[in-house]
């Protein structure tokens, strides 16, 4: 089985079930904020199943949010992402290596 980057992202996320985050994901593309509803909507979840499935990327710090004139929005943010994948992988290593490496 061939993976994209996306899913790998959606499988280190949600491990169990890599296909609900991926179709929350998805809902972003080509887009710069989505609101609860619009994701809702888009993805058919339920209100406890996004609510979730939005833990656990806010967690990776892949999604953020912030409130606007309609309500609080969400969007994807990468450099967010980026510094998690350092806290989990990298520092460890550095660590595991040792000072000043």
């Amino acid at each position: 089985m061939k993976f994209t980057a996306l899913e790998d992202v959606a499988q280190l996320v949600a491990p169990r079930r890599p296909d609900v985050a991926l179709r929350i994901m998805r809902c972003f593309q080509g887009r710069e904020s989505l609101t609860r509803e619009d994701i809702i909507r888009e993805t058919g979840l339920g209100q406890k199943t996004f609510e979730y499935y939005l833990t656990k990327l806010r967690r990776f710090r892949l999604v953020q949010g912030f409130k606007a004139r309609d309500g609080y929005r969400y969007y994807i943010s990468v450099d967010g992402f980026h510094s998690r994948i350092d806290t989990l992988f990298v520092d460890p290593m550095r660590t595991l290596r040792g000072k000043g490496t």
